[in-house]
């Protein structure tokens, strides 16, 4: 599954130029004004990240909360199920299966971080993309309001798909092996976030990535630690075993 990316401000920008947004628009400063910069972030964190929903930038947290949700410790008990969607299961789901069809987003990210076992060990890897500044991850997002507080929650989950090959031999271990993240290739997004799209184009887009514009390296073992600061530029720096 996919529990764990980076999201840089830096990369950040970039992607809200290459995406022919309105850079100078006063709501996207004050976005960018927000950001911090993620270089090793856990979705059980529910951090703000940085979302493209058709043509418009926002910051949602990860950890999808449903529409329906009653209460607030409802709220609290079901986002940390809700990081990643199956997309084999996303239209029978019910957390999902009104999102998917017309809530999608994109969650631009640097890369993201997976482990490898060998020997009974866990070695970290960053997993990159080859030719392009980003991943765009499909996603679907909801808002949740809290009817005591009013409060508005926007939250997001980031949909998974079968491995693709290189996926299979890094993520090879664990009830969840054999999963990566929905890549959704950069001439697909405003298709996949057109909430007029229809259930099989949809289904046609949610496959595993090629493995060919992908690549990965080791990296420190610190990303193994929670109680450690792993949110550091460092992490991202290759280290071989």
């Amino acid at each position: 599954m996919c529990f764990t990316v980076s999201q840089q401000k830096k990369g950040l920008e970039i992607f809200i130029k290459d995406a022919n947004l309105l850079y100078e628009d006063n709501q996207i400063k004050n976005l960018l004004d927000q950001v911090q910069n993620n270089f090793f972030v856990s979705g059980f964190q529910y951090p703000g990240l940085v979302i493209l929903k058709e043509n418009e930038v926002d910051m949602f947290n990860w950890g999808l909360i449903p529409f329906w949700t009653k209460t607030a410790e409802d709220a609290n008990n079901i986002r940390s199920m809700t990081l990643n969607a199956r997309s084999e299961t996303i239209f029978e789901k019910p957390s999902y299966s009104s999102a998917i069809k017309t809530q999608r987003c994109i969650l631009p990210v640097d890369g993201y971080f997976e482990w490898k076992e060998v020997n009974n060990e866990k070695i970290p890897h960053y997993i990159f993309p080859k030719e392009s500044s980003h991943f765009y991850f499909g996603c679907l997002y909801d808002r949740w309001i809290n009817h005591e507080t009013r409060e508005t929650k926007n939250t997001f989950s980031i949909i998974t798909v079968p491995s693709n090959p290189m996926m299979t031999e890094i993520h090879n271990s664990g009830q969840n092996k054999h999963r990566m993240p929905l890549i959704i290739s950069e001439k697909d997004i405003e298709q996949w976030n057109d909430p007029s799209l229809k259930k099989e184009n949809i289904e046609k887009l949610m496959e595993p990535f090629n493995e060919h514009f992908m690549d990965a390296y080791t990296i420190s073992k610190k990303a193994n630690y929670s109680r450690e600061n792993r949110n550091v530029p460092e992490i991202l720096q290759k280290v071989q075993y």
